[in-house]
């Protein structure tokens, strides 16, 4: 024979469980049986009330934005949001279904019914579905969002907000937020983790007293000058969201949509910056001594300056002492990542000089670096830093590299800069279709 300690209920030894099904706690032997005995109430002080927290709006920090030699802002008083993922709602019904069907071979369907572990979950998942079922049958036809124009920095991005109903309502309240957000990945053997921060937010309220089953909407969504625009690292990034809330009326919950937008790395009302010669020592190649020159702008601290969209042109001169074959020099830009998430490195542009190697006495080459619109500018944030840096790269056959790095700074683009418009997302049938092309003797970019 066995009993709870707690309720002290007996269950007999044929009975399988090993949990008492009103208390859920272990069963004992009879004779194992504590006794409890109830504590004396104690007279407590009550705790005077926590102080409410105010936490003040997200605003943008742009002091260091455009100097990549700055040092790191100092981290906020309350601790980063730590994100893993985004939440699944469609996970929550799934789980909560897995445990229905644990408890049904477990324990009786009347036991289940009396647990608030089991019910409450149930509960609230079947709620959640019956008020999507309700906003796709009854309410909700369609929301579209469209921006108007390209995103880019230092710009009012109009934004057009399409909804449709199912009947005819009144809308109090339509909030559209423009958002930029950075985020630090940390990846372990145990998965990733993001550590994101709000560095910009912008919100704007309409409204519309007129009954109707169709509303459109138009907002202009500030773009700040000093804002960083969209970053695709591996696996760091700086996105951008536009976030649109409809208040409905009555008992109707809300409806929200989430749409990603890609900011260009362009300054919609700047213009070319005056091109200077900037010279640059070499004195860590092995046996090359040599000077690099750019013609780019140059900031008030003498740093070279790289805007995104414009050659770069450069001359690079060397004095080996030895003719060499089968060595060769590249001249490359490279970004670096570093902060709360992985550290990362690539080079976005690159041109090879002397690629079949020197010979002895002064020997000059020139090219140009043309970084592509895809590169990020010079950030420093509170999650992550974004600097450049001009690399020569000594390259010997079977032999390290010898580099040197110069120190550079990255600006978005001028408004004179034409960007190639984006290709459109791969559905993945286009290869289908250019196979059915080929086949019947058709161009298949036609």
């Amino acid at each position: 024979m066995r009993a709870c300690p707690k309720c002290h209920a007996e269950y007999d030894d044929a009975d399988l469980r090993t949990l008492c099904s009103m208390c859920m706690v272990s069963l004992v032997r009879v004779g194992d049986v504590p006794v409890e005995e109830p504590a004396p109430p104690e007279a407590a002080e009550p705790a005077p009330p926590p102080a409410p927290i105010a936490e003040p709006d997200i605003i943008t920090d742009v002091r260091a934005v455009d100097a990549p030699g700055a040092a790191m802002p100092e981290e906020p008083a309350f601790p980063p949001r730590v994100e893993v993922g985004k939440p699944k709602y469609w996970m929550h019904g799934c789980l909560a279904l897995f445990m229905l069907a644990v408890g049904l071979t477990t324990i009786s369907a009347f036991e289940i019914m009396n647990s608030a572990i089991v019910l409450i979950p149930v509960l609230v998942a079947l709620l959640a579905l019956l008020l999507r079922f309700l906003h796709a049958l009854f309410i909700t036809k369609y929301l579209r969002v469209t921006p108007l124009a390209t995103p880019m920095l230092d710009m009012a991005l109009p934004v057009r907000v399409d909804c449709a109903f199912r009947q005819t309502i009144r809308l109090p309240v339509v909030e559209i937020s423009l958002t930029a957000f950075e985020c630090a990945v940390r990846t372990n053997e145990n998965g990733s983790t993001h550590v994101q921060r709000a560095m910009y937010r912008h919100n704007v309220l309409l409204e519309d007293e007129n009954p109707a089953r169709a509303f459109t909407f138009v907002a202009d969504l500030p773009i700040p000058r000093g804002a960083p625009p969209t970053f695709a690292g591996h696996p760091n990034r700086i996105y951008w969201e536009i976030a649109i809330r409809i208040v409905m009326p009555g008992w109707l919950p809300s409806i929200r949509k989430t749409v990603a937008v890609s900011v260009l790395p362009q300054r919609a009302n700047d213009t070319p910056l005056p091109a200077q010669s900037c010279a640059c020592a070499l004195t860590s190649l092995a046996g090359l001594p040599g000077t690099v020159t750019l013609e780019c702008p140059v900031s008030e601290q003498g740093t070279p300056v790289v805007p995104i969209g414009r050659p770069i042109p450069f001359m690079l001169e060397i004095t080996p002492d030895a003719a060499v074959t089968n060595q060769r020099i590249r001249v490359e830009l490279v970004y670096q990542v570093t902060g709360k998430g992985d550290a990362e490195s690539a080079a976005l542009a690159s041109v090879i000089v002397f690629p079949e190697g020197w010979t002895r006495g002064t020997r000059a080459a020139t090219g140009a670096l043309l970084l592509p619109p895809t590169a990020p500018v010079s950030f420093a944030g509170q999650r992550m830093r974004i600097h450049w840096v001009l690399r020569v790269r000594h390259q010997v056959l079977w032999h390290r590299d010898y580099s040197q790095d110069f120190p550079i700074a990255v600006i978005p683009a001028d408004g004179g800069v034409e960007f190639p418009p984006e290709a459109p997302p791969d559905d993945g049938l286009a290869i289908f279709a250019e196979a059915a092309a080929f086949i019947m003797g058709r161009n298949p970019k036609a």
